[in-house]
């Protein structure tokens, strides 16, 4: 240690730092552990009071061993909390902060304080995902990700062929902090239903943009980050919300075209007015039906558009349409069959499906206006909406 030399970085000095032993500039190895450790911890509470007025109270590794004792043996459950991109932010336990994280935009780390003894406890971190301590990489199920260095994708993204002007290694298309991307697959867009903004994308390898409402495209997320934090790789709420939504497809189309209606009391369709071929004095829920398909592009053959009787046959496929046996899709048609003088039953739309509840709602027009209503969940549950008792109903959706 004797020969050892103290010198100075960076210029301005003229002449050379005479050689000094170790021991000599540095006397606090010359202290036992006690009187070191008294020395450095009063050196830091006194830096953090003059220059920061706070007094922090500091523990030594001894203390904090005796107070993560109760983790050893019954290990008590840690609780993540995430951010809006699924990062986890905090980590508790027994009601204690046990971690506190942040990250740069791109998932390098910026703020990681423990005080836990095994850093693997917090091992899942930027979006949600497991990172391995030694290497830096998170895992993402396709391939993996390097935010400390690379910031990009280790492999080639497996559906790069169909972004043939995107980077295979590029994350989130260069917006990490709006963008998720759970797996490392292709993205499915998503834009607003009205404007078309973009608002966002979920790897599912499903390539196509979709259009969907803000409030439909908050629940998605959250679904999707629920599966992630569970550990659910099949993202089994997720995909329940993409079929049963009919995402993508006809049927959620269907669903905003008849909501629209609902929303501005349309009195287009009332039993007292006239509409197309139908005079006042005539129902007209089968009409409006015709004509919320005919508006999302779907046309029915035919002079006259199918009676409520038709749309209840379960027996009897509408051309375009299949009978449904499982749970209602939104856009879905449901009819019921009910003798009338005038009217040969009722029909309405599925608008609205609660995810947690499963019930439903319709939109239909009556009477007066267009609302939305219970009308199917009331049929399909006890074949009865109100007073009027129907003789059968049936379930149709678009091919």
């Amino acid at each position: 240690m004797d020969d050892k030399e103290c010198s100075k970085l960076g210029g301005g000095f003229r002449r050379r730092v005479p050689v000094v032993a170790i021991d000599k500039r540095v006397p606090e190895l010359a202290y036992d552990y006690d009187e070191q450790f008294h020395h450095q911890h009063d050196g830091v509470e006194e830096t953090f009071g003059n220059c920061g007025g706070a007094w922090p109270e500091l523990i030594d590794k001894y203390d904090l061993h005796m107070m993560l004792l109760d983790y050893k043996g019954d290990e008590k459950p840690f609780f993540y909390h995430s951010d809006h991109l699924g990062s986890a932010a905090y980590l508790t336990s027994g009601g204690h902060v046990t971690q506190t994280l942040n990250y740069l935009p791109y998932g390098e780390d910026w703020v990681d304080i423990q005080n836990n003894l095994d850093p693997r406890l917090g091992q899942y971190t930027f979006n949600g995902k497991e990172k391995d301590y030694e290497s830096g990489f998170h895992y993402y199920g396709a391939r993996y990700y390097w935010s400390e260095v690379l910031t990009g994708w280790l492999s080639v993204d497996p559906m790069a062929d169909k972004y043939p002007n995107i980077s295979p290694y590029y994350y989130c298309h260069g917006n990490p902090i709006i963008m998720i991307d759970p797996s490392g697959e292709s993205d499915r867009k998503f834009v607003d239903y009205e404007t078309g903004q973009f608002l966002g994308e979920i790897d599912d390898g499903v390539n196509e943009t979709v259009r969907i409402t803000q409030e439909d495209f908050k629940m998605l997320l959250k679904r999707r980050k629920f599966d992630d934090n569970a550990g659910d790789t099949k993202y089994t709420k997720y995909n329940e919300m993409i079929e049963r939504y009919a995402i993508g497809k006809d049927g959620y189309n269907i669903a905003q075209t008849a909501r629209k209606y609902a929303e501005t009391k349309s009195a287009d369709w009332a039993y007292n007015t006239e509409k197309g071929k139908f005079h006042p004095g005539t129902h007209k829920c089968n009409l409006f039906v015709y004509d919320v398909l005919k508006e999302c592009g779907i046309t029915i053959p035919g002079k006259w558009p199918p009676i409520a009787r038709a749309w209840a046959n379960k027996t009897n496929s509408i051309i375009g349409f299949s009978v449904v046996t499982g749970e209602p899709h939104l856009g879905d048609i449901i009819g019921a069959s009910k003798k009338w003088k005038d009217a040969s039953g009722h029909v309405a739309i599925v608008t609205q499906i609660d995810l947690d509840t499963g019930k439903i709602k319709t939109t239909s027009a009556g009477e007066s206006i267009v609302t939305e209503n219970n009308f199917g969940e009331s049929v399909r549950k006890t074949l009865k909406w109100g007073k009027i008792v129907f003789e059968s109903y049936a379930i149709k959706r678009a091919n």
